[in-house]
């Protein structure tokens, strides 16, 4: 059986398509895979055994409605490589793509969360229902395309050994043999609607610091653009890092690999950031995670464990109305640290 996936989603929703992808990897042993993706999903779609074969976004550009490759003046489309599937699955397409769904030369098209308009070109379409979770709209798919039952959970990541000791010898300095507890900060944010002002990052860092005495280590991305978008991680970062009296680490631009930043995340016994694909992965592993979430369907794209106490979901709109005392007596209320943590006892 061939299938082949346009992956266009995001790293947060490809860490819940990778479970599902595991899942059926397990149970169709013949399958021959092949994804396309970009920059991130290229490295974490290529943790799945066995390896499919990926075709990265990055080196396709699409000139008047036909995709080529960037390297190739001869014009040969992407799906021309690709040839005959069985099932070709696309995860959130819009109607920019018309052309290239028509071109693929598949049994069976399936669509996930779709644009309205191209709904027509695809035989399936699965949408995420009120109160669901896009999670559970992957395995809705896979159970009625492949009749999986058996779902992998989240958050099987497999990180090399060089990384784990990678990882591990940067904690071990950052700690100075104090062993104190991590709290992974992740200010940026992709989308400037999702940022949350760096004042109030720095106020919950100070007291973390003061009160559970964590060690913070803030991440983010070194690029500087995503398409049109300016990422701003690292003057985030610094201006957090400034606020905190210099009590945290800048670990952004550090962890653009994947890889890194998964096994730098497991390290963690606490993740702190914004509606992005770090913080899906901290959940997924089991980190206990405070998401500052700005859109107004948490249930359906927030962290996938919203129901237990590894996961904490802040509306973050309400937040940005709270004075900066206001914002810490919030946070000091928030299930996650009373379940989790005991704020450490000081002398004198």
């Amino acid at each position: 059986m061939k299938i082949h996936i346009n992956a266009r989603s995001g790293l947060g929703d490809s860490v819940y398509f990778l479970s599902v992808l595991q899942s059926i990897v397990q149970t169709n042993k013949e399958l021959c895979l092949s994804l396309f993706c970009w920059n991130a999903g290229v490295e974490l779609f290529g943790m799945l055994e066995p390896k499919p074969a990926i075709i990265n976004a990055n080196d396709i550009v699409s000139v008047l409605g036909k995709t080529h490759y960037k390297h190739d003046t001869a014009g040969v489309s992407v799906f021309d490589t690709i040839g005959h599937v069985d099932y070709y699955i696309d995860l959130q397409p819009s109607e920019r793509y018309r052309a290239e769904v028509l071109a693929v030369d598949a049994k069976v098209k399936i669509a996930v969360n779709p644009e309205p308009s191209c709904e027509s070109l695809y035989g399936h379409c699965f949408k995420t229902h009120e109160g669901e979770h896009i999670l559970q709209t992957y395995r809705r798919m896979a159970s009625a395309l492949f009749s999986i039952m058996d779902y992998i959970e989240p958050g099987r990541f497999v990180v090399s050994n060089e990384m784990s000791h990678k990882i591990d010898k940067s904690i071990a300095l950052l700690q100075r043999g104090a062993d104190r507890p991590i709290v992974c900060i992740h200010p940026g944010a992709k989308d400037l609607f999702k940022l949350w002002d760096v004042r109030r990052w720095g106020a919950v860092v100070n007291w973390l610091v003061d009160t559970y005495n964590f060690l913070p280590v803030i991440i983010g991305s070194s690029l500087r653009f995503a398409g049109r978008l300016p990422i701003l991680d690292i003057p985030s970062a610094e201006a957090i890092q400034r606020l905190s009296y210099d009590r945290s680490f800048n670990f952004a631009g550090n962890t653009d690999s994947v890889e890194c930043l998964i096994a730098l995340i497991q390290r963690c016994q606490l993740y702190v950031g914004l509606d992005t694909g770090p913080t899906h992965i901290a959940a997924a592993c089991s980190v206990p995670t405070v998401e500052l979430f700005k859109i107004q369907t948490p249930h359906q794209f927030s962290t996938w464990r919203i129901q237990g106490n590894n996961t904490c979901v802040i509306p973050a709109d309400s937040m940005d109305r709270l004075t900066d005392t206001q914002v810490i007596s919030t946070v000091s209320q928030w299930d996650i640290f009373k379940t989790h943590f005991s704020p450490i006892t000081r002398r004198g």
